[in-house]
């Protein structure tokens, strides 16, 4: 079977991603499961390129560089030690077979990799930058693992993908885990140390040269993979190209395992990542020409897999319903004395049908829903959006208000809803 440049990169996607170490407690990546193909050993582990031993996930420490081939490994204090290569067999995401002395160009296309928007260029990049939330957690479990990441690969070569990677029930079980991605150097799959991370937490990832203005084909990167929220950073430093010219970017990209259902996926239906490229004179692309691939032809189940684009965001959607974004609408820190405020939640239908019986509502007077544009029905792929206007001196007094912005339609994830929070004060006394 010949095989395109998507193909080739779809299988090796499926081999990097997933292990950490948080304060003095070891996690691992999720086992391979029974809903392995025939073939992959069952002491395997799942990676965001497919199927591994679990002695051929190399996890680095932060400071550590990997040199050379990958047969040494620098560490922060200046010593340097050996690291073996990978003496197994890897699988693909189908449970096909890449010998570690066999070509690293792995075969046909995984269909774990679901959906992405990517671009690429005669010349090559020199940074890619994402931002992103982390979504709610799934519904329903079915030991499924989920990746959400951008990054930068060699259309031709396929060799290895550089990704700050966002996984459910990969670092941490049935929780969200992040960490900066390498595949793969000697045979293995580099991951920096994991953090977790929780829904709602605002994640920066990039990818980016460390060589020269202008530089072509460079040989060392940085991953960084950033929780803003937490201040929490954990990075690849220095780590090898593989010979790449990396002309071929991600945006946003969304790849599974073991996913049984559609309630497997967060609730929210969708993830859109915010992202900057630039060129290998490190000048931003103002019009990158993002193309959005679906790779879900044929997959069971069906979950409304899609996506959208723009010059500055990818979109990747899944599962049965519509969304209200952002997850959490926060109006800070407001005096009893001050004036109202106003802030925009937007309802998008990410199913393939109308949906009807649109309503929202769920806040109390201190937060209300002021106007909105969404009638009784919302159509395929359309939006809405809901005016959530704060009054202070609704207020009884000072205090924290939390509460929850509901859309009640005929999705099946009905009610969607937004958390809605603001802090209120008494400069002059209550």
């Amino acid at each position: 079977m010949q095989m395109n440049a998507r193909s080739l990169l779809c299988a090796y996607v499926t081999l990097c991603c997933a292990t950490l170490l948080a304060s003095t407690i070891a996690f691992a990546q999720a086992p391979a499961g029974p809903n392995r193909p025939a073939g992959v050993p069952e002491d395997y582990v799942i990676t965001p390129f497919g199927y591994f031993h679990p002695s051929c996930v190399r996890h680095l420490a932060s400071g550590d560089n990997v040199l050379g081939d990958g047969l040494a490994i620098q560490h922060a204090n200046g010593t340097v030690s050996d690291a073996a290569a990978c003496e197994y067999p890897r699988y693909t995401a189908q449970g096909e077979m890449i010998i570690s002395s066999s070509p690293t160009v792995p075969p046909t296309i995984s269909h774990s990799w679901i959906v992405d928007g990517e671009t690429t260029t005669g010349t090559s990049y020199g940074q890619i930058n994402a931002t992103w939330n982390v979504p709610s957690a799934p519904t329903a479990s079915n030991g499924q693992t989920i990746y959400f990441f951008p990054g930068l690969e060699d259309f031709r070569l396929n060799q290895t993908i550089l990704q700050p990677v966002l996984g459910w029930n990969a670092d941490f079980s049935a929780a969200w885990g992040l960490a900066s991605w390498n595949c793969c150097p000697s045979g293995t799959a580099n991951e920096s140390t994991a953090l977790h991370v929780v829904q709602g937490d605002a994640i920066f990832g990039q990818v980016k040269s460390t060589c020269s203005v202008g530089t072509l084909t460079c040989s060392k990167w940085n991953v960084t993979s950033q929780d803003r929220t937490l201040n929490s950073t954990t990075t690849l430093s220095n780590t090898p190209n593989e010979g790449q010219t990396l002309d071929w970017a991600f945006g946003g990209a969304l790849e599974v395992y073991n996913v049984a259902q559609c309630a497997n996926y967060p609730p929210n239906d969708a993830l859109t990542f915010s992202t900057t490229l630039y060129d290998n004179n490190f000048n931003i692309i103002g019009s990158p020409g993002w193309s959005l691939v679906n790779s879900a032809g044929g997959l069971t189940p069906q979950c409304n897999y899609g996506g959208q684009i723009s010059a500055g965001q990818v979109t990747v959607v899944f599962g049965n319903g519509a969304t209200l974004t952002p997850l959490t609408l926060d109006f800070g820190t407001s005096d009893i004395n001050h004036p109202p405020v106003s802030r925009t939640v937007t309802l998008t239908n990410y199913t393939t049908g109308t949906i009807t019986g649109v309503s929202v509502g769920g806040l109390s007077d201190t937060m209300n829903v002021s106007s909105t544009t969404c009638g009784s029905t919302l159509a395929a792929g359309a939006s809405c959006s809901v005016t959530v206007t704060l009054t202070p001196g609704n207020a009884g007094g000072a205090e924290t208000i939390t509460q929850s912005l509901k859309a009640y339609d005929s999705a099946s994830n009905s009610p969607q809803s937004t958390t809605v929070k603001a802090k209120i004060t008494c400069s002059h006394g209550c």
